[in-house]
């Protein structure tokens, strides 16, 4: 039996807990033994492992590597790089949660010694998983929209939106969302790294980027009524271009009133169009060229057949289910973990943030890489 430690006990711990759980109900694949549950809450630690029945908890992360076969890493941000190196470098298969690092330099001794350790090593992208979003990649390579000349994407988020909502805090640890040493970087890193992951999925890799930042709110509370300083961006706006010639525009925020997780997409070809919105994430709306004053986009209901019947509409958490049980496969099986984003796409991701930050302080162009 496949042994799996989570590190992280918040929103992602849980979705990834409940994923090892339901993938082997639908999937061909085995059931992992959730082993290890990391933590340094203990309280919450404790809860968090008897919900989703863990074998035990440990607030000792050396013990939580140790007694597994896969380390799922789904702490915060500046807490990737540590214990994710810590594992590799134990022969342990990994699954790392977006975004891979806090920089390039992070993320780049991760993917070298991802090779190394010749283990099946996967970066949390997992909207690459919905079905709308395969239906739209086979869409594309069949090329049914023709040659992809523009990509639109938008993540929106209005958490934010109001100056007095208190920052998150993590453990000790308050407003780690808003650090530049704890985060990396805003709505760019936990947003942004998204569309740029799909980007590159469904078109190919950018080539360069021109871009802003914003920070709305220089100061924000905390829970006991004291101020931070922000240091990375409430939002962001970039124009980017796509080594395979098209153009494009991708951008997030989380001070966008009435959002509550909009990720949405557009495609146009020179033979039709796709639009995607994750708030629906069931549907994918299509056009294909016919030259008729009546013709227009319809909206497909796509379907994983490991699931319900067509129009039997799946959520944001099958997304999750079905990479959990890709993974699964790719350890069990010693399959490639492809289509998941792999550590050198993860890198690749890495390399458009800082491209952005880089064309937001230049006010220039600046090239990914």
């Amino acid at each position: 039996m496949i042994k799996v430690s989570v590190l992280g006990h918040g929103f992602i711990g849980k979705a990834h807990a409940h994923a090892y759980l339901t993938a082997p109900e639908f999937y061909d694949v085995q059931r992992p033994e959730l082993g290890v549950a990391y933590g340094r809450n203990e309280a919450a630690l404790a809860d968090f492992a008897r919900r989703f029945s863990f074998k035990r908890y440990s607030t000792k992360l050396d013990e939580a590597i140790r007694d597994s076969d896969i380390v799922d890493n789904c702490l915060p941000n500046h807490l990737h790089h540590g214990p994710t190196l810590e594992a590799l470098e134990s022969g342990k298969n990994v699954l790392l949660e977006k975004p891979m690092a806090v920089n390039v330099d992070q993320a780049e001794e991760l993917a070298k010694e991802a090779e190394k350790a010749g283990v099946k090593a996967a970066v949390g992208f997992n909207y690459r998983f919905l079905p709308a979003i395969s239906l739209a990649k086979k869409l594309i390579d069949e090329g049914r929209i023709g040659r992809v000349h523009e990509f639109r994407g938008a993540y929106l988020q209005g958490y934010l939106a109001d100056p007095n909502t208190p920052v998150a805090q993590s453990g000790t640890l308050i407003g780690w969302r808003q650090r530049k040493e704890t985060a990396g970087s805003g709505s760019l890193g936990d947003l942004g790294s998204h569309l740029i992951d799909m980007s590159h999925y469904l078109l190919g890799e950018i080539s360069e980027v021109s871009a802003q930042e914003q920070i709305l709110y220089p100061e924000r509370p905390t829970e006991t009524g004291e101020k931070i300083k922000i240091q990375v961006d409430d939002a962001f706006a970039s124009l980017v271009r796509f080594k395979g010639g098209a153009i494009g525009v991708i951008e997030a925020s989380r001070v966008a009133p009435g959002m509550k997780n909009q990720m949405r997409i557009e495609i146009h070809g020179n033979k039709g169009s796709i639009a995607f919105n994750l708030e629906r994430p069931s549907e994918l709306s299509v056009y294909f060229e016919e030259g008729a004053q009546t013709s227009g986009f319809r909206t497909i209901l796509a379907h994983d057949p490991h699931w319900w019947p067509p129009g039997h509409v799946l959520g944001w958490e099958h997304s999750v289910v079905i990479e959990i049980a890709h993974f699964l496969d790719a350890v069990e099986n010693d399959k490639p973990v492809s289509p998941m984003a792999t550590f050198q796409d993860g890198l690749y991701v890495q390399k458009v943030l800082d491209a952005v930050e880089r064309s937001s302080r230049s006010g220039k162009w600046e090239s990914v890489g």
